[in-house]
C-alpha cells in the first residue's frame, strides 16, 4: 500500500468505504476522542473543514480508545456526541485501534511513512511529553516512538497524490498557521 486511496475503512454508520473516494483531494486524517483534554479541537476542526472544504479538502476523523481509554463510547454514542456538541459534518469512521500489535492498516501505513511531526512549542510539547510518559508508565504501556501516533488528535496531512506530506502532534491546534499554511500550500500545488 503506497497511497491513502489503497485503503478502506468502516464509516461511523457501519458502511465499508474505499478511501479512493478522496482521490485528488488534500486530506487531513485525525484520530479523535470524546473525553480527552484535546476534545475541544473538534470545534477548530469544524472551522478548518468549513474554511477549505469547497477547495478540494477533506477531513477524516477516526475515533480511538488507545490513549488512556478516552473514547469509551459506541460508534452511535460518538456520532451523537460529535453532532450535538460540535455540529460535526466531516467524515467520521468507526472506532479503530491505532497502536499496539494490531493497528488499523491505514494507521500502520501512516506511522510507517517516516514523516515526523514538528512540535508546536518547546515548552508546551515538553510538558505534554512528560505527562504522556507518566500516563504510559502508570498504565504499563510502551511509550510511542517518534514516528508513531503519540496521543489523540494527532494529525496527518495527505497530498493530492495520496501521500503523507506532513504530520502534527496533538497539541497543534487545527487552526495553527503552521497547519493551515501547509494545507494551503498543498491545495495550491
Amino acid at each position: 500500500m503506497s497511497a491513502l486511496y489503497d485503503f478502506s475503512a468502516r464509516s461511523i454508520d457501519g458502511q465499508e468505504k474505499s478511501l479512493a473516494r478522496y482521490r485528488g483531494n488534500v486530506v487531513l486524517v485525525v484520530n479523535v476522542a470524546s473525553e480527552c483534554g484535546f476534545t475541544p479541537q473538534y470545534a477548530a476542526l469544524k472551522k478548518l473543514h468549513e474554511r477549505y472544504r469547497g477547495k478540494g479538502f477533506d477531513l477524516l476523523a477516526f475515533p480511538c480508545n488507545d490513549f488512556s481509554e478516552q473514547e469509551p463510547g459506541t460508534d452511535e454514542e460518538i456520532r451523537s456526541f460529535c453532532t450535538s456538541r460540535f455540529g460535526i459534518d466531516f467524515d467520521m469512521f468507526s472506532k479503530i485501534r491505532i497502536v499496539g500489535s494490531d493497528p488499523h492498516p491505514l494507521y500502520r501505513w501512516l506511522q510507517d511513512s517516516a514523516v515526523l511531526p514538528k512540535p508546536s512549542s518547546r515548552l508546551k510539547s515538553g510538558l505534554f511529553n512528560w505527562v504522556k510518559s507518566v500516563m504510559f508508565f502508570l498504565k504499563g504501556k510502551k511509550i510511542p516512538g517518534p514516528g508513531e501516533v503519540q496521543w489523540n488528535f494527532h494529525k496527518y496531512l495527505i497530498d493530492r497524490q495520496g501521500r503523507v506530506s506532513a504530520a502534527f502532534y496533538s497539541e497543534t491546534d487545527p487552526l495553527d498557521p503552521a497547519l493551515t499554511g501547509r494545507i494551503e500550500k498543498e491545495l495550491e500545488g
